[in-house]
């Protein structure tokens, strides 16, 4: 059995969720679910008025304007006043939003295992082979992965974090030795330093995308899968970076054609309030959805390429 390149690992991803569909539309529920969270968290806070709950809602749909924000800032003198009662909520909303999250992305993560295991291995298969999606099967992932899913996620969403903010001295440094030394030398420092972090960056996304596959296996843990993800991205580099440059010029083309959508129907809209509300709550579950397919495609184009990695390992040994 050869090893699986990144467009073949792409297109049993592609037939994976096509096989199991429902998985887009959990992912999808479950973002709108996670954004009404954190909004009913801020709302004792924000105001309560309907207008500053439209406007709330517009900048949550990424449709406000400037006088939605001009409001939201008026209205949150309340933070000054319970700075800490907002810290406490927000800590409490953040963390059921997280194990929410992690509940249904296990479930979607175990569903997207099950269908690459059940399906033959290598290229070009058909979506029907991929098949596993049962609400049963759903809930029985969700709940036996959860923490797991949840202590991998703090454990990379902490390194991801101590990285970004070694990126953000890196200009306040290169502009430090740009006023003494020249510009030359703190465009060269800048760079210098920025490069070998924005490289720790993507192997810290491609490790984590691969070592969550790991995760689902019984016998598995936080630590093993992270262990494995760093093996498999050492073995797999050229690959997992192909995977990561698709999925931002996919996401960046999205993002590109949904603002100009958006442009274009608040301009024809623009004497029609109401009309315009309708087409922009259609627009953000379009958009909703859309990011929820391009994710899991993604998901399950990783589940394929370090499931082909334990087939040969497996191959090897026997």
């Amino acid at each position: 059995m050869k090893r699986l390149a990144a467009l073949e690992a792409l297109g049993r991803g592609i037939s994976n969720v096509r096989g199991n569909f429902e998985v887009v539309g959990v992912a999808a529920a479950g973002t709108i679910l996670l954004l009404g969270v954190v909004v009913l968290t801020l709302v004792p806070w924000l105001g309560s008025s309907q207008d500053e709950l439209g406007g709330l809602f517009r900048l949550a749909m990424g449709q406000g304007q400037m006088a939605d924000l001009s409001a939201l800032f008026r209205s949150s003198w309340m933070l000054v006043n319970d700075f800490w009662g907002l810290v406490l909520a927000l800590a409490v909303g953040l963390t059921v939003a997280s194990v929410v999250y992690c509940w249904y992305y296990g479930g979607i993560l175990g569903v997207l295992y099950a269908g690459d295991a059940q399906a033959p291995p290598g290229p070009r298969r058909g979506a029907e082979l991929f098949r596993t999606w049962s609400p049963r099967l759903f809930a029985a992932e969700s709940t036996r992965l959860v923490w797991r899913v949840l202590g991998f996620f703090t454990l990379w969403l902490t390194a991801f974090a101590a990285v970004l903010c070694l990126l953000v001295f890196v200009p306040l440094v290169a502009a430090g030795v740009g006023g003494s030394s020249g510009v030359a030398a703190g465009v060269a420092l800048g760079c210098g330093m920025a490069l070998p972090l924005l490289f720790v960056f993507l192997a810290i996304l491609g490790a984590s995308s691969l070592g969550q596959v790991e995760l689902v296996p019984p016998e598995s843990g936080v630590g093993a899968a992270s262990r494995a993800g760093i093996r498999l991205l050492g073995r797999r580099l050229p690959a997992t970076i192909a995977l990561l440059v698709l999925l931002f010029v996919a996401a960046g083309a999205l993002g590109a054609v949904e603002a100009g959508i958006g442009w274009a129907v608040g301009k024809a809209l623009e004497g029609a309030p109401a009309a315009a509300m309708a087409a922009r709550v259609t627009l953000f579950v379009a958009q909703v959805l859309l990011s929820a397919l391009l994710n899991l495609v993604m998901v399950a184009a990783f589940v394929a390429l370090a499931r082909s990695e334990q087939r040969l390992a497996a191959d090897a040994a026997a």
